[in-house]
């Protein structure tokens, strides 16, 4: 198989793990071949924007979104992509490039962001696309529906995603097949952590404010003040908060490793993250896979991994701190829900590993050749 992705420089980190750990996954059941499309070097990057700038007369860093990198891109892939054997299947991490009866892995679509952009400007506003004209999203549109027509299978990384391009944009259910995401933390119970007192909740989102950490500090100290004079809170994700965000309590790791990050998804009761815009939510697989319930907000793919007083809650209004508040008190003090969530750890360690998501692709890839 034919592996096509952008890299980001440090290869392990692009794309939250995901591209590097479903590759690691592929290669122990078939043979790869990678193609790299160089957007990660900073030549290629300087390079696009100028010719955007001189074709297009577009200044754009975003190269998902340069037009003049899109083109240029496209030829490079199918240059390489045609010295290789060209029968030999083609899976893309996102869409790069138009490649007959391809295979494309795929988190969010552009009609995705469109669609939220008319209906939900709140969330759109924080889906970090907000920037973007309405021009410049159809434009990239256009170009990735040419991609999907020419692909043999969408496989989604989302349930919610596969519903949306079948239900809103006319696909065919038998070509967009949802395979799921991977936990990209090392798979450690650390036993001599056998310290939980249900007090300690953890939060982790690199962007603060689109993961709803905000409400969280603001829930979180209202139960302080009124409810659980011991609570804690544990921030991991951004390298820097606002200072009205830290306080008693408070602990904030900053852009902590994976290593560190499974010491505190060992050490807290639960996880909290209501997102206000979410392609996926790679962080409450791997929350649930630790055993921790969750609070998500009831939109985008939360709903999946979250049933609603079984392994967690769903927030119904994604500013309302006092909502939140109830949610993480109720949850704190539920033996049931933690039951629940516990004894089914393994079960969700085996549903969403990088292991099980290649098996499914290579499988779907099988039952068609």
């Amino acid at each position: 198989m034919i592996y096509v992705a952008e890299w980001d420089k440090e290869k392990k980190k692009t794309w939250s793990g995901t591209t590097y750990g479903l590759l690691q996954a592929l290669k122990r059941k078939t043979d790869i071949t990678e193609i790299d499309s160089r957007s990660h070097t900073d030549i290629i990057q300087i390079y696009n924007i100028i010719g955007s700038l001189i074709k297009y007369n577009k200044f754009e860093k975003n190269l998902n979104f340069n037009q003049f990198y899109q083109k240029n891109n496209e030829k490079y892939i199918q240059k390489k992509f045609s010295k290789e054997k060209q029968e030999e299947l083609c899976l893309q991490i996102g869409d790069i490039a138009t490649i007959e009866n391809s295979f494309i892995y795929q988190d969010l679509s552009i009609s995705l962001l469109l669609y939220y952009k008319k209906i939900d400007k709140e969330s759109f506003y924080y889906s970090g696309f907000q920037n973007l004209s309405e021009y410049e999203l159809k434009k990239r549109h256009q170009i990735q529906i040419e991609r999907y027509e020419h692909a043999k299978y969408i496989f989604t990384m989302s349930k919610y995603l596969r519903d949306f391009l079948i239900n809103h944009e006319g696909m065919s259910k038998d070509k967009v097949i949802h395979v799921g995401g991977g936990i990209n933390l090392p798979s450690n119970d650390d036993k001599s952590l056998n310290i939980k007192n249900r007090r300690r909740i953890l939060f982790v989102g690199r962007d603060f404010k689109r993961k709803g950490g905000d409400l969280v500090v603001e829930s979180y100290k209202l139960l302080r003040k009124t409810k659980f004079y011991n609570l804690e809170l544990y921030i991991a994700g951004p390298t820097k908060i606002d200072k009205r965000f830290l306080g008693e309590g408070i602990y904030f790791l900053g852009d902590i490793s994976s290593e560190k990050l499974s010491y505190y998804f060992n050490l807290c009761d639960i996880f909290c993250m209501p997102s206000k815009f979410e392609a996926y939510g790679l962080a409450f697989i791997e929350a649930l896979s630790y055993g921790l319930p969750c609070i998500g907000v009831n939109k985008f793919e939360m709903p999946y991994f979250i049933k609603e007083g079984y392994n967690g809650f769903l927030l119904e209004n994604m500013n309302s701190e006092i909502e939140l508040a109830e949610k993480i008190e109720t949850l704190l003090i539920s033996d049931e829900i933690f039951e629940n969530t516990k004894k089914h750890k393994s079960l969700y360690k085996e549903e969403f590993s990088w292991d099980a998501v290649a098996t499914r692709i290579i499988s779907k890839i099988n039952r068609e050749s």
